[in-house]
């Protein structure tokens, strides 16, 4: 069982959980098999999402779409991640192509908040986007570290900015906070 795929697993325990609702469980047990037999519903329903949205398509580069479990408090909360990379134009084959990492997680102390990066060769750019302009703020003030340690790290920086979340609304009175480095 072991070496079963997650999938597989999940398919396996929702169907368990199906076959324990009988008549003589309680309204409480009931109730938390169903909920469990939702959960492993809507897992199984995400992996195969994810599945259909890494299979290439022509003319396209690599991606592959992820979902991590974040534990933040007392609670998870589910932290998106796509990895892309461009696909090859035919005669292009000396441009490097760009690797992207796109990171989406929603906490209640800050909101959605998602960080792009962007990698070519060893020039990196990263942006941070918040609906907050406190987050972006407290972004803003980690860039010199943030940056020391990309150097470190043996990356050129190429951007480090913070905006706005595409599409959301800045309160009345509050800048969209955005704010660019250039090295």
């Amino acid at each position: 069982r072991a070496k079963a795929s997650a999938k597989t697993q999940l398919l396996q325990l929702q169907r368990l959980l199906g076959s324990m609702i009988d008549p003589s469980v309680t309204g409480e047990a009931r109730s938390a098999l169903s909920v469990l037999s939702d959960l492993t519903s809507s897992a199984t329903a995400t992996l195969n999402q994810q599945q259909l949205s890494m299979i290439p398509q022509e003319n396209q580069g690599q991606r592959w779409v992820i979902s991590l479990p974040l534990e933040w408090t007392d609670s998870f909360t589910e932290v998106a991640m796509t990895i892309e990379r461009d696909h090859q134009q035919e005669g292009d084959e000396e441009t490097e192509r760009p690797w992207r990492v796109n990171l989406q997680l929603e906490l209640p102390q800050t909101g959605k908040m998602s960080v792009l990066l962007t990698l070519v060769e060893t020039q990196l750019s990263v942006l941070f986007q918040s609906d907050s302009v406190r987050v972006r703020q407290a972004v803003e003030g980690a860039f010199g570290d943030l940056k020391t340690r990309m150097i470190l790290g043996e990356f050129r920086i190429k951007d480090l900015a913070t905006a706005s979340n595409p599409g959301a609304e800045v309160p009345p009175g509050e800048s969209s906070g955005g704010f660019e480095v250039t090295a």
